[in-house]
């Protein structure tokens, strides 16, 4: 045997070795070659397959892409790549075929682990997935029913007390003048809270632009001004110019510091000062707006910007909790620094235009 023979004897051996399925067809289809792998594939061995149109001796072949993609290699010339399931072995294979001269290789390569675990992969995203959203939703439904039983205690308190003087009137037990004030007064507390409540649905507005964080302000501070005297506050802003530069609506900026700037006040029971100021830093505009009031326990810090809760006498907490929407629509964020009897510190953080 010379060393030609020997080279082609061992790649015959090899070839028929393969774990994957391997075989040549002539341009009519008839198979010149198969090694051991194709003979488990089709259930078929070379004796009886041999010369034979592999697509009329392995029925299950013509109802799949193999036929069309062989075809398609005769007509061009060329090679393709494609993927194809087996009925026979439930087995998902890589196939190629690939001209050469007048005879056509077809070489098989299982991916079915591969696309076990490929579906395993995209089964359990989904499955994580859909888990995600059942939890938002779940979070979600858990704030609306928190949020309606808050306005439904907020209303129902004053209605109470309407709804109480409008029996002992009805009785004939009291009458009062003043008792006007009182139903002006509950009046007014159903409509604050509607009225935040229609700020808190409102989507984020359309009217957005650039503005500077600064000249509003110093538009908002000046607002106060008047009513901070009356309190012995003196109420400080200092701001930088022409550099505060944010994409945003003018008016729920303005409603997210005139928030920040009536709770300050509203704090500061014995007077004092409120420093509103404005910076740069790390490509943002920082805003801070400082008080010396009584400050924020800690036990209750984290509840700052939940609906209905606040320490203000006739506050309803919506207040806060529509300024951290506002902000968080614009991607920024509000953090916040107290000590009790020393005073608060809002800082809101909005990306530089």
């Amino acid at each position: 045997m010379n060393e030609v023979d020997d080279k082609e004897r061992r790649l015959d051996a090899f070839i028929d070795n393969l774990q994957d399925p391997f075989f040549i067809l002539n341009e009519h289809g008839e198979c010149k070659y198969l090694n051991k792998a194709t003979e488990r594939l089709f259930l078929t061995s070379k004796e009886s397959l041999t010369d034979k149109v592999v697509w009329k001796e392995v029925k299950s072949l013509t109802p799949t892409p193999l036929y069309g993609k062989f075809q398609e290699v005769i007509k061009t010339g060329g090679n393709v790549q494609f993927e194809l399931f087996c009925e026979l072995t439930l087995s998902w294979f890589n196939v190629e075929i690939y001209c050469s001269g007048n005879e056509y290789a077809i070489q098989f390569h299982d991916i079915t682990s591969t696309k076990k675990t490929l579906e395993n992969t995209i089964e359990n995203y989904n499955s994580l997935f859909e888990e995600q959203q059942l939890h938002i939703q779940s979070e979600k439904l858990s704030f609306i029913g928190e949020l309606a039983a808050g306005i439904a205690h907020e209303i129902n308190n004053p209605l109470t007390t309407i709804k109480g003087f409008l029996q002992l009137w009805k009785e004939g037990s009291i009458y009062y003048p003043d008792h006007y004030s009182i139903f002006e007064s509950e009046l007014d507390r159903i409509a604050m809270i509607s009225n935040e409540l229609l700020t808190l649905g409102k989507p984020l507005s359309q009217q957005v632009k650039l503005n500077d964080l600064s000249a509003i302000l110093r538009s908002t501070t000046e607002i106060f001004q008047q009513d901070a005297q009356t309190k012995n506050i003196q109420i400080s802003c200092k701001t930088i110019e022409s550099t505060c530069f944010v994409l945003c609506n003018e008016a729920q900026m303005k409603q997210v510091f005139f928030n920040i700037i009536e709770n300050g006040i509203d704090a500061m029971e014995d007077g004092g000062e409120m420093i509103v100021d404005t910076s740069i830093s790390d490509q943002n505009v920082v805003v801070t707006i400082s008080d010396d009031g009584k400050g924020i326990p800690s036990e209750i810090l984290n509840k700052i910007g939940e609906p209905f809760y606040t320490t203000k006498e006739k506050g309803t907490g919506l207040g806060l909790m529509v300024c951290y929407g506002i902000v968080k629509q614009y991607n920024g964020e509000i953090f916040v620094s107290t000590k009790v009897g020393a005073g608060t510190t809002f800082t809101i953080k909005l990306p530089l235009a």
